[in-house]
C-alpha cells in the first residue's frame, strides 16, 4: 500500500503504517534500507526483521491497543521495533534513555506498558537483541487496522512541567510523512546520515521514517560525533540536525566547503536556531540551511521552501495541509507583521493527551485547532517567525517583552555562544528580563559591554535587569535549551536577601 497525492483528500487515511515500509520493500527488495558501521541491511532484511521483532511481540500477549515502552539506543533493531509494534496496532511509546530513574518511573506508570524493551535491561525489561532472534517460522500476524487507531505516544519534553504523553495515530505520521519526503525531495537515490537519537520525533520519525517510506537509505551514527559526521560526509545528501550540532560543526576545521559538496539538503530543527550560527553556516559552506518548525502534538507546521527563499530568521510558510492562525488574547486575530498566539489546524495534529483509565483529553479544540502556545509573527508573505511561547513572555513594568527577540539581539555578539532570556520576580517591574548567556572559549566579555551592545539594538524595557555568564546553559536531550532550570536557579536574583 502507497499513499499517492490524490489520496490525502480522504480523511483519514485508513492504512497501517507499517504496511507503508512493506509496499517500500516490495518495490525495492535488495536496495540497501539501512547502514550501521560495516552492517547493511536490504529494505527486504529490514522487513524480515520487523517481522521477527512482531512475532515476538505477539508471543508475550502484545495485541492492538498495548502500550509497548521502548528504552533503546540507536540501532536497526531499535528502528525495526517501532514499525513492529505498529503492524501489531500496540502504541509505541519511545522513553529517552538519559532519563534517570525517578523520570523513567513517572513515565512508566503513567503509561502502563505491557512490556517494556531496553538495549540494556534492567529489572523486568525485555532485551531487544533477545526479541529480535525470535525464530523466522511461524505465522506472522496481519497488519491491524490503522488510520486514526492510536500509533505512538510521546512524551512531551517536560521543559516547563510534568511531561505529558501526547498520542498520534497512522494517519498523522502516514500523511505528514509522504507529504515531507515530497517537499523535500527525498527518494531513493538519497543517503540520509542519521546523527540524532530514536525517542524523540525528530530523530524517529523525520530522520529515519520518514526517509525509509521514500526509499531512501539511512546511515546509523551511534551519536553525534563532528568528526565522524564530517568522514561520512562525501557519501552523504540529506542531514537533519539541531542548531547545537550545526554549532559544533562549525567549530571543527574540517568543516568546509569542500566537505559538503555531495549534501543537498541541510535542516535545522527542534529547537530556535540562533542568527549567528545561520550566517555562519552559510558563510562556511555556501549552503542555506533549511529551517523548519513543528512540534509533538502537531506534526510539522512550517518549513522553509527546499526550492525558493530561505528567509533569514523565519521557520518559513506553513507546511502543506496547515492552516494557521494567529490571535490575541481574546482569541480575535491579529494581522500580518503583529504578534499572536499561533493556532494550527492539520491532519497531523493528534489524537489527544493521555489520561489514563480516562482516555484521551483533547490536543485541538471543537473545531480542531490545536494551540501551539508559541507566540509568532507572519509577514505579509506567509512566512512564519517565532517569537517565543506564550507562557515564556515576561511583562515587566507592564511592557511585554518577548525573550526570542532579546535572544537573537545577543546573538549578534560573535562572542556569545549561547543564550537564554527569562523572567523572573521584581519588586518594583514585577518580572524582570534577565539574560544568561555562555561565551566562547577564550572571551573575556563582561555583562557591562554586552549591556553596551544591546543598548544600540532593543529599547529600554526589553534590555536585561541583569546578565549572568556560566560556562554552559542546560539542555535536554534534543539541544533545547530548558529554560525552567535557569528560571528556578536565579528566581530570587532581584529579591532582598
Amino acid at each position: 500500500m502507497t499513499i499517492e497525492q490524490s489520496d490525502l483528500a480522504a480523511d483519514p487515511w485508513t492504512g497501517n503504517l507499517a504496511s507503508l515500509l512493506e509496499a517500500r520493500a516490495a518495490l525495492q527488495p535488495q536496495s540497501v534500507a539501512l547502514i550501521e558501521g560495516a552492517r547493511v541491511l536490504s529494505y527486504a532484511a529490514l522487513v524480515a526483521l520487523v517481522g521477527r521483532l512482531a512475532k515476538a511481540l505477539a508471543a508475550r500477549g502484545v495485541t492492538a491497543g498495548d502500550r509497548v515502552a521502548a528504552r533503546c539506543e540507536k540501532s536497526p533493531e531499535a528502528i525495526a521495533l517501532f514499525f513492529a509494534a505498529l503492524r501489531l496496532g500496540a502504541v509505541y511509546v519511545p522513553i529517552n534513555t538519559a532519563l534517570t530513574p525517578g523520570e523513567r518511573a513517572y513515565i512508566l506508570d503513567d503509561a502502563g506498558p505491557v512490556l517494556v524493551v531496553a538495549s540494556a535491561p534492567e529489572g523486568d525489561e525485555v532485551a531487544l537483541f533477545a526479541l529480535s532472534a525470535h525464530p523466522e517460522d511461524g505465522p506472522l500476524p496481519a497488519p491491524a487496522p490503522g488510520g486514526r487507531a492510536p500509533s505512538v505516544m510521546l512524551y512531551t519534553s517536560g521543559t516547563t512541567g510534568r511531561p505529558k504523553g501526547a498520542v498520534l495515530c497512522h494517519s498523522n505520521l502516514a500523511v505528514n510523512f509522504v507529504l515531507l519526503a515530497q517537499a523535500w525531495g527525498i527518494t531513493p537515490e538519497d543517503e540520509v546520515l542519521h546523527v540524532l537519537p530514536v525517542f524523540h520525533g525528530h530523530g524517529l520519525f523525520l530522520s529515519a521514517a520518514c526517509p525509509l517510506v521514500a526509499g531512501a537509505r539511512l546511515r546509523l551514527l551511534p551519536k553525534f560525533d563532528a568528526e565522524a559526521v564530517i568522514d561520512l560526509l562525501p557519501g552523504t545528501t540529506v542531514l537533519m540536525a539541531v542548531p547545537t550540532i550545526h554549532a559544533r560543526l562549525l567549530d571543527h576545521p574540517g568543516f568546509t566547503r569542500a566537505a559538503v559538496s555531495g549534501v543537498r539538503l541541510v535542516t535545522s530543527g527542534s529547537a530556535p536556531l540562533p542568527l549567528d550560527v545561520a550566517d555562519a553556516f552559510a558563510e562556511r559552506t555556501g549552503m542555506v540551511l533549511l529551517e523548519r518548525y513543528g512540534s509533538t502534538e502537531g506534526g510539522m507546521i512550517a518549513s522553509n521552501p527546499l526550492h525558493g527563499e530561505r528567509r533569514r530568521g523565519s521557520v518559513g510558510p506553513a507546511f502543506p495541509l496547515v492552516e494557521c492562525r494567529m490571535v490575541d488574547a481574546q482569541g480575535a486575530e491579529v494581522p500580518a507583521g503583529e504578534v499572536g498566539r499561533l493556532l494550527v489546524r492539520s491532519p497531523y495534529v493528534g489524537l489527544g493527551y493521555w489520561a489514563g483509565d480516562k482516555g484521551l483529553t483533547p490536543i485541538a479544540d471543537a473545531d480542531g485547532w490545536f494551540d501551539t502556545g508559541d507566540l509568532v509573527k507572519r509577514d505579509t508573505e506567509g512566512y512564519l517567525f517565532i517569537v517565543g511561547r506564550d507562557k515564556d513572555m515576561i511583562i515587566s513594568g507592564g511592557f511585554n517583552v518577548y525573550p526570542r527577540e532579546v535572544e537573537m539581539a545577543l546573538e549578534t555578539l560573535p562572542e556569545v555562544a549561547e543564550v537564554a532570556v527569562v523572567g523572573v520576580p521584581h519588586p518594583d517591574f514585577g518580572e524582570a528580563v534577565l539574560a544568561i548567556v555562555a561565551l566562547r572559549q577564550g572571551s573575556g566579555l563582561q555583562a557591562p559591554a554586552i549591556q553596551a551592545h544591546l543598548a544600540g539594538q532593543l529599547t529600554g524595557y526589553k534590555r536585561p535587569k541583569r546578565i549572568e555568564i556560566l560556562d554552559a546553559l542546560p539542555r535536554n536531550a534534543m539541544g533545547k535549551i530548558v529554560k525552567r532550570e535557569l528560571r528556578d536557579r536565579f528566581l530570587g536574583v532581584f529579591q532582598a536577601p
